[in-house]
């Protein structure tokens, strides 16, 4: 069976590994490269976490860490870095309360912490806040050569060259070509409604930010500084990685929206609002930005992933592991679409993500 990927950033990169593992001629497209800096699979880090408010996704995530695995062993490289991570705020959050009843639903080891303080002394944490503790909680490393390495071992073929359109039957055009193929994921991002006009996704800007620390930089590494999530206001953190000069504070907030493939607006009214986080939140960060790098967000409007056949055939199969949470899903959202493509089963991913949800 032909299979082609559109997109390859690391769903679409994991859908084309899982495609040619099962023995598919696989082909691979991106405008630009694997992980390239345009998308949405790049930067130093992503999180990984069983901490979700939802129980589909931290269900989902005891199969998204054995692949991972999986692939760790295929590819002969470190990709998790396991920290330890909190997830906290106000101890009647409704975000903390769901968190903890999804992490004993699925099974995650955790631990309510009374003295977070004493062991985090970097976060500033008030009184009636509330610290979940997941010790599988960490962060995957240089996400963009993930997704390159991903592909390289995948042995199929890839082509860098734009996609204009993709046809019921499987015709996929490009700027110099026509190819047929049996099937097609379309895991094209932020640039999914040149594909499917009537899905609502709506790509956004937004700011990763790394700041100037007052202290040795080595304080800022675990177990004294973990992965971070404040459930109250979605701003998060991560640890010192050993490479950069800064530390990374951002927030999972959707950004303004964008074209993308127009320049990247100016975001330093993001940047400030990450300061005066910082000045009433974390102890030894300076507001001094080291560096800031962009990103693109691509929002459903329930923050749920797509991943069904198109309206229009069988033969499409849109992914969209996205809405700024999708990286860790990664390789479990590439088998899936790959296993769908093989089959045509539309029952193998759970019911939410399907499109019907968003076209009534």
């Amino acid at each position: 069976m032909r299979v082609a990927v559109v997109g390859l950033g690391i769903a679409g990169a994991s859908a084309l590994y899982w495609l040619s593992k099962q023995g598919a001629q696989a082909d691979g497209y991106d405008q630009f490269y694997p992980g390239s800096e345009q998308g949405s699979s790049h930067g130093s880090a992503r999180i990984i976490r069983y901490s979700y408010p939802d129980p589909l996704y931290a269900g989902l995530m005891k199969e998204g860490y054995r692949l991972w695995r999986e692939l760790e062993s295929a590819t002969d490289r470190q990709m998790i870095i396991t920290t330890g991570g909190i997830y906290f705020g106000p101890a009647d959050h409704p975000e903390i309360i769901a968190t903890e009843s999804a992490l004993i639903e699925c099974g995650a080891d955790y631990e309510k912490l009374s003295h977070a303080a004493d062991r985090f002394p970097l976060i500033k944490f008030y009184d009636g806040e509330a610290a979940l503790y997941q010790p599988d909680m960490g962060y995957i490393t240089e996400p963009g050569r993930c997704a390159e390495e991903i592909v390289r071992r995948s042995h199929a073929r890839f082509q860098g060259d734009r996609v204009l359109r993709v046809d019921p039957d499987g015709s996929v055009h490009t700027r110099s070509s026509v190819t047929k193929y049996d099937a097609v994921i379309i895991a094209a991002g932020a640039w999914m409604n040149q594909f499917a006009p009537n899905l609502p996704v709506a790509p956004t800007a937004q700011q990763m930010v790394y700041f100037r620390p007052t202290l040795p930089i080595s304080q800022f590494s675990p177990p004294n500084y973990p992965v971070w999530i404040d459930a109250d206001t979605h701003y998060y953190g991560l640890p010192w990685n050993g490479k950069t000069q800064g530390i990374r504070v951002s927030a999972h907030i959707r950004g303004p929206q964008i074209d993308p493939d127009a320049d990247r607006p100016d975001l330093n009214e993001e940047t400030d609002r990450i300061r005066a986080y910082i000045d009433r939140r974390l102890s030894g960060l300076s507001d001094d930005v080291v560096f800031s790098s962009p990103c693109v967000y691509t929002n459903t409007p329930d923050e749920d992933f797509v991943l069904d056949f198109s309206p229009e055939s069988k033969k499409i199969v849109y992914l969209s592991a996205c809405s700024g949470h999708g990286f860790k899903f990664g390789p479990l959202m590439g088998k899936l679409a790959a296993e769908m493509a093989l089959s045509g089963d539309r029952s193998i991913p759970p019911e939410r993500f399907r499109l019907d949800r968003l076209l009534k």
